[in-house]
């Protein structure tokens, strides 16, 4: 048993010996500690799991497919010669740091970048998802290969439980402020294409416009003094696009599991 951010690859292991392994989310171990009035630390976070498993909500651990653990592996390689990428540019651009090795550097982890994109391309069509993320305007294959690592097809409450672990939910109003221990990384590619769904040829254009007129400026007023955060109309309305886009990418990945020869098999949408 574990709690929610131990990585993926130490509860496969256990599940390759013979385990069942089930893990839980931080906030029940939050909840806990204030219902008894305990203080915050290793020791009693995992005194906690042992002592009310009883009054933990679990869930069970479906071993990571192994085509996903090669995507996570690119996607994560990738991200971080992005990293180098970009720092490679800031300091290129300070005069105190002119120096031809950097420029040289940049230039090699550029084309490293571009080979990984191929090789992520390549990888999309190999998985016969290719054709199928082109249904939804403006969604390329880093995005669509992102929606995969995250395995839609194992969230059984759906689609609250996919929405608010992408860090999105259904509706603007939603009560709560953020998602703890949300994933942002899918979000974070949609954004990236933001000036593309907006456009005046995009078929996302009137749904944002619609949101942008409905949807007022929102302030967010922190706890503690931690100041107040305002959210325009704008950000509230692309917001919105990007719910619908999780969403749907989500259902299409859901689809294409269904069709792979995976065990055990995936589980069925409760309508309800």
């Amino acid at each position: 048993m574990f709690s929610d951010g131990i990585p993926t690859i130490v509860k496969d292991r256990y599940i390759d010996w013979g385990f069942d392994v089930y893990y839980t989310k931080t906030t029940e171990q939050q909840r806990l500690r204030k219902k008894y009035g305990l203080r915050k630390s290793d020791f009693v976070d995992a005194k906690i799991l042992r002592d009310f498993s009883a009054e933990v909500v679990w869930h069970r651990h479906r071993r990571t497919e192994t085509e996903i653990v090669r995507l996570i592996e690119l996607l994560n390689y990738r991200e971080f010669v992005q990293k180098k990428v970009r720092l490679s540019e800031q300091y290129s651009a300070s005069p105190m740091y002119k120096d031809l090795r950097i420029e040289r550097d940049n230039a090699s982890s550029k084309q490293e970048l571009n080979a990984l994109d191929g090789e992520l391309r390549s990888a999309c069509k190999a998985l016969s998802f290719h054709t199928i993320h082109q249904r939804i305007f403006g969604v390329g294959c880093i995005t669509s290969l992102t929606a995969l690592t995250k395995r839609p097809w194992v969230y059984k409450l759906w689609p609250g439980g996919w929405l608010r672990s992408m860090g999105l939910t259904a509706r603007p109003d939603y009560p709560t402020r953020h998602s703890i221990g949300s994933d942002s990384a899918l979000k974070k590619t949609i954004f990236g294409a933001k000036l593309i769904l907006i456009a005046k040829r995009s078929p996302w254009r009137s749904f944002y416009m619609k949101e942008k007129e409905r949807l007022p400026m929102k302030v967010l007023v922190g706890k503690a003094g931690r100041g107040s955060l305002r959210v325009t109309s704008d950000e509230r309305a692309f917001n919105r696009v990007t719910t619908r886009i999780v969403l749907e990418i989500g259902e299409l990945a859901r689809e294409w599991a269904k069709e792979r020869i995976w065990d055990p098999p995936f589980p069925k949408v409760d309508p309800g």
